[in-house]
């Protein structure tokens, strides 16, 4: 969703936070260990496995406290990008992909075009995308739970 201000506080916590970018969030822990209003401690340590034209693969540490990797590719196609978001190292492990849409984008174009794998439960939440300093339009938040493996489908 962006920054839109530099004055610490709840605000600026909730931005900085996982849940509030296109990622995966595990047992509600933030993948870097985000303090302060400019700090953070224990970061996330992204390796890219693979990078192809038609195909890129990463994975991050950082839920290694709970013993944890996520990994994500993505693999491109002429009218279609497939996500795939996996859970390594977890016998029964839930996440939660989050998927924040611009304020453009209307709720019919996402059902439209957006199919999911492998998903638990979606629920659909409005959120402020920092469109400036101390500026905000509402947009639209899918928040996919999944076990180990999510398969996402955008069709275009």
């Amino acid at each position: 969703i962006g920054t839109s201000t530099y004055e610490m506080g709840e605000r600026r916590n909730v931005e900085r936070g996982s849940s509030a970018h296109n990622t995966v969030v595990v047992g509600n822990r933030d993948q870097s260990e985000v303090w302060s209003g400019f700090r953070v401690g224990n970061r996330a340590k992204v390796k890219v496995l693979k990078d192809m034209q038609d195909q890129i693969v990463a994975e991050h540490n950082g839920y290694k406290s709970i013993g944890l990797i996520h990994r994500r590719s993505f693999n491109f196609f002429e009218n279609s990008i497939e996500i795939t978001d996996e859970l390594i190292n977890s016998a029964s492990c839930e996440g939660v992909a989050y998927f924040h849409f611009h304020p453009l984008i209307t709720k019919e174009q996402i059902q439209a075009s957006l199919f999911f794998e492998n998903e638990l439960g979606t629920t659909e939440n409005s959120f402020e995308m920092a469109d400036g300093y101390n500026r905000y339009k509402l947009g639209i938040c899918l928040a996919v739970k999944f076990e180990k493996v999510l398969k996402t489908k955008i069709k275009f």
